[in-house]
């Protein structure tokens, strides 16, 4: 896999953000999927946005909630009125919101945009992309979606050919992580040259969906649900405008998802990318209810820099926590040599029955970056924890080559993670919101950096496949049954 990137597109995409953009004063929002988790978390930071955009001469406004199940919906006029502080039109779906958030900015006196906030599952991301974009360049209506935004190649070929330069936002939330922003001022701010980066993000997703208590819209596999926050993450650290060529260089699937039938039924079925159940992973997988989900997976990607300077990244998804492959083993055995005990980065919650009360699971979860590099002719490490659960916390320590640490940051009390994500999401929120207002660039979650993650995210799951072929369908299923297990 190859980049679709010249040196002269990238820096061209990335140019192109609104720095020159006059001042708006009035910007509206639309919250699509808002009786979900993702939208309702929008809607409870709405009063503290308003505000504090209030004070920078931005006036927030609620132009329209949309929600597709008619029994979410019925609440969600009262939410708005109560939040929002007066109420909106709340319709079933984007294409009803549309012609409301046309006459809104028709109404107005002042210059007046609009941001398109989609928290839907994520198979409806690239449709209700597809429905912003005509009205960007003429109609001054963004859209900020959840991740993934694409999950195949030819949505990002098609949106290159025909919405060039058009601006989108991807909420890639890890760019506002407070443990990302602290390592990426230390790099900025010190003579560091990046040598090699490692990420390892792990949760009990594909567990919890067996067992039935998985989140509504989790779904795609452990790569496509967690690669794009470390690439997001990894990319932001080197500035993705800086990215000048990539190659994924190797991929594994160590482990396949499966879907709750084969606990249920006592036989193999595995996950597809859909949420269906799948027997057959050598079917062509033409649509997504083929293609299987991965439960565990790996890869690097090297990535060019200017002067050919070429940073190898590798990077852990996990949807069945810990499994001790050898990439998990790797980098634990270098966290150990560095004086990481593994309670400081390895996040546990106590065993529990699940909801329907038939199955017992312990949930596990890792969010950890190794960034190894200079700090002028010095060997040092820079370990991201960036991970507020159960009882860890945030960090980023340099650990130099006498194991001496010094930190860089550091929550003191463990945060709830509720509230931490929370925390995030307005600060992403508060970013793109004063992008589109033209006070300053998003550029880690903006069109550039968003198509360049959902690219390696892509090419990576396409080289992942290529052994599935090959795969011993009965073998792959006792190896994830026993690590479901576990």
């Amino acid at each position: 896999m190859h980049s679709c990137y010249s040196p002269a597109d990238v820096m061209c995409n990335f140019a192109s953000l609104p720095s020159a953009m006059e001042a708006t004063q009035e910007i509206g929002l639309i919250i699509v999927g808002a009786a979900g988790y993702r939208g309702h978390s929008a809607l409870e930071i709405l009063p503290k946005l308003r505000a504090e955009e209030r004070a920078k001469g931005i006036h927030l406004r609620l132009v329209s909630l949309a929600e597709a199940n008619e029994n979410s919906r019925a609440a969600l006029p009262s939410q708005a009125a109560a939040l929002a502080g007066s109420p909106c039109p709340v319709v079933g779906m984007l294409s009803e919101a549309i012609p409301v958030a046309l006459q809104w900015l028709a109404d107005g006196q002042t210059r007046r945009k609009l941001l398109v906030y989609d928290a839907t599952p994520a198979a409806h991301h690239y449709l209700h992309l597809m429905t912003v974009l005509p009205y960007t360049a003429r109609g001054h209506i963004f859209y900020l979606g959840e991740k993934p935004l694409f999950t195949d190649q030819g949505q990002i070929d098609f949106i290159e050919r025909n919405f060039a330069r058009q601006t989108f936002f991807c909420e890639l939330i890890e760019t506002e992580n407070p443990a990302f922003r602290a390592a990426s001022e230390f790099l900025l701010s010190e003579p560091f040259q990046i040598e090699r980066m490692t990420f390892w993000r792990a949760s009990c997703m594909g567990v919890l969906l067996a067992a039935g208590d998985g989140r509504a819209g989790a779904e795609g596999g452990a790569l496509l649900d967690k690669a794009p926050h470390d690439l997001s993450v990894s990319l932001g650290l080197v500035g993705p405008r800086f990215v000048e060529r990539w190659s994924v260089t190797q991929a594994r699937t160590h482990l396949l998802a499966l879907h709750e039938d084969a606990f249920r039924l006592g036989k193999r079925n595995f996950l597809s990318v859909a949420g269906t159940s799948l027997s057959d992973t050598h079917c062509p997988a033409r649509i997504p209810q083929h293609q299987p989900a991965d439960a565990l997976a790996s890869f690097e990607v090297h990535l060019t820099l200017g002067g050919n300077l070429v940073v190898p990244v590798s990077y852990i998804a996990s949807w069945v926590g810990m499994q001790n492959t050898p990439p998990e083993l790797t980098l634990s055995s270098k966290l150990a040599s560095l004086g990481l005990a593994p309670a400081e980065w390895q996040n546990h919650e106590a065993p529990q029955l699940s909801s329907n009360r038939q199955y017992r699971y312990q949930n596990q979860e890792v969010r950890i970056a190794l960034i190894e590099g200079l700090l002028g002719n010095r060997q040092v490490q820079v370990v991201l924890n960036l991970l507020a659960k159960f009882a860890g916390h945030r960090f980023v320590h340099l650990i130099g080559e006498d194991r001496r640490r010094e930190i860089l940051f550091e929550e003191k009390d463990a945060c709830d993670y509720h509230d931490s994500k929370e925390a995030d999401l307005f600060a992403v929120f508060q970013r793109v919101v004063e992008h589109c207002a033209g006070l300053r660039t998003a550029e880690n979650v903006a069109t550039g950096a968003s198509l360049l993650v959902h690219k390696i995210m892509l090419g990576a799951l396409l080289k992942a496949h290529e052994q599935l072929p090959a795969t011993d369908q009965d073998a792959a299923y006792r190896a994830s049954a026993v690590a479901y297990a576990k």
